[in-house]
């Protein structure tokens, strides 16, 4: 199921067996495929009084392994539907979408990575959304195995 706002043209497609949601910000070149207007940069966004209600995903969750007695320190695993990283760990940054000086295979061979960080505003700006949907979505656009996670942030 697909329900679109034209306010902001956010997406709420169903999620696994259909009983959760996923907002996505659809760019214009999608919001004609789905007959809506172009989004006016001007128009002010759709208020909070409107975002869909919050649901727990019972697909991530933390795993406590060990804390700390002195220094509240802890030992954990985050599990994610593309898989487990273990807690703390190094997390390679991908930032455009590529390593420097190694290529993203290499390295979840050579040294089993669970983690892969990009920054989505640069992706944003170069590829772009378009190409990375065309590769068929960010595992694929890096080459990275689709049960390993990868997580972003916006800059």
């Amino acid at each position: 199921h697909l329900r679109a706002s034209s306010r902001l043209g956010v997406a709420m497609a169903a999620g696994v067996g259909g009983d959760m949601g996923q907002a996505t910000l659809l760019s214009n070149k999608q919001r004609k495929k789905l007959n809506l207007p172009p989004q006016d940069p001007l128009e002010p966004p759709i208020p909070p009084s409107e975002f869909p209600d919050w649901e727990p995903r019972s697909f991530f969750r933390y795993e406590l392994i060990h804390q700390s007695k002195i220094s509240n320190a802890r030992v954990g695993r985050i599990h994610t539907p593309h898989g487990i990283v273990d807690t703390p760990g190094f997390v390679p940054v991908a930032t455009d979408g590529a390593l420097k000086a190694i290529e993203i295979r290499e390295i979840d061979k050579a040294a089993n990575q669970q983690l892969m960080f990009c920054n989505t505003y640069h992706l944003l700006l170069q590829p772009g959304p378009e190409i990375v949907a065309a590769a068929g979505g960010l595992h694929k656009f890096l080459s990275r195995e689709g049960t390993r996670p990868i997580i972003t942030d916006s800059g």
